[in-house]
């Protein structure tokens, strides 16, 4: 596709998105009208007019595509958040793991312990060594790794379920940027 053709779809959607903005908006009903009361028997907020809640606004539609619906408040603040929750349950596990290496090491430690010349000093033979040492690696990994899924699991937590907008890069440039809104 030639950048004259790339250009021409652009306008022609632009023009498209521009006559979407200036299509005649449905009429505002008037307000109803209020039996009168008599001032004596009146209420405060029996004389406040009622105002119509506004309308929602509706996403442009992306690609002739129309934008899928929000979600309903009434599901609940948990539901929705798949990846928050994968995150979450991945760094109880992580950590979970890393408490078990560590413990595990302690144990190896305390069973491996031997005093072979009298001294103070703890001895261990290479092997014992080795296993402390890979249970030690293994428990800072997954401490590391649980801390890095956790700090996932919150920036999902605030950020997924957010409406995000892609737009098509026109020009030299291939891609599409992408924009959330908060």
């Amino acid at each position: 596709m030639s950048l004259q053709a790339k250009a021409a779809a652009l306008k022609a959607a632009q023009e498209k998105e521009a006559q979407a903005r200036t299509a005649p908006v449905a009429p505002v009903p008037p307000e109803p009208k209020l039996a009168p009361v008599p001032p004596a028997k009146a209420a405060p907020e029996a004389l406040a007019p009622v105002v119509p809640a506004p309308a929602p606004k509706s996403a442009p539609e992306l690609g002739g595509q129309p934008a899928p619906p929000p979600v309903a408040a009434s599901q609940g603040w948990w539901l929705g958040r798949t990846w928050t929750w994968i995150a979450a349950g991945s760094t109880l596990l992580l950590a979970a793991g890393a408490v078990a290496a560590d413990l595990s090491m302690y144990a190896k430690i305390a069973s491996s312990k031997s005093y072979p010349d009298g001294a103070g000093e703890y001895r261990y033979s290479q092997s014992d060594a080795d296993a402390i040492n890979t249970r030690m690696v293994a428990a800072e990994v997954l401490a590391g790794v649980a801390a890095a899924t956790a700090v996932t699991a919150i920036v999902l937590f605030f950020v997924e379920g957010r409406p995000v907008s892609v737009v098509p890069v026109a020009g030299g440039m291939t891609g599409a940027l992408a924009r959330v809104e908060f």
